[in-house]
Formats: structure tokens, C-alpha cells, sequence
């Protein structure tokens, strides 16, 4: 990435990121991602994948969340696929898990109806947003 840059990043991960019905059917979100990611500085991208790699194990800390969670994965997320979700969901008391078809790892683009429908239905269920 350092001698290519981030648009060829950008050009290689945006259909990754998104599912097969995403990227066939609504050729427009892949190109938005495109577009955000390849925005990114070189130096941020690489900092970013560095902080994840050497990431501490948090799994621990999931026991201690004491506010309302609502969990989203994607059924075709290569790059948090949903047995992490699934533990996730297993350790934080309380939470909500949803798993979305024809979504992946930025399932907000890819079901964006389903997503906000599955979120404010959540936040007026905890009394976080009026009815």
C-alpha cells in the first residue's frame, strides 16, 4: 500500500466489504465505498491495520458491558464473520443479536432499510429514542 496508495486498496477491499446482492444489483454502494476508503491517508489506513494486529484480547471485558447492545453481522462478513458476533452476543448480558442475509461486513449499506428499521425498533424498546 505505501508504493500503490490507497486507491488500489480501496479498488481491491470495497467489494469485499459488501455482499454478492450488494455488489451486483447496486453497482452505485460499491463505488461510494470506493470512493471513502480510497479518501483515507496512506499513513491512517496503515496505522489502522497495525492497531489491529497487535490488538489486546478484550474478550474478558464483554462480561462488565451493562448497557443496552444490539449486534449486527452480516451473513457473508469475511472479516468479522458471525461466530464472533455470536460470542459476542454470549457475553454481553442483555444484548440483541441480528443477523442479516445478503449483508456483510458494512451491512448498513447493504440492508440499510433493515438496519435502521432493527435499530430504532431497538432504541424505542430500551427508551432510548421517543415513540
Amino acid at each position: 500500500m505505501k508504493i500503490k496508495g490507497v486507491r488500489e486498496f480501496a479498488e481491491v477491499q470495497a467489494p469485499k466489504r459488501l455482499s454478492r446482492h450488494t455488489v451486483d444489483n447496486r453497482p452505485w454502494v460499491v463505488d461510494l465505498v470506493k470512493i471513502m476508503s480510497s479518501s483515507m491517508e496512506v499513513q491512517a489506513v496503515i496505522e489502522t491495520l497495525r492497531a489491529l494486529m497487535g490488538k489486546n484480547d478484550d474478550r474478558e471485558i464483554l462480561k462488565t458491558v451493562d448497557v443496552p447492545t444490539l449486534i449486527f453481522c452480516g451473513k457473508e462478513d469475511v472479516f468479522t464473520p458471525c461466530h464472533y458476533s455470536v460470542f459476542i452476543h454470549e457475553n454481553v448480558s442483555g444484548s440483541k443479536l441480528v443477523i442479516l442475509d445478503n449483508a456483510a461486513h458494512i451491512c448498513v449499506l447493504d440492508q440499510p432499510e433493515t438496519f435502521n428499521e432493527v435499530s430504532m425498533a431497538f432504541l424505542r424498546e430500551k427508551g432510548l429514542y421517543p415513540s
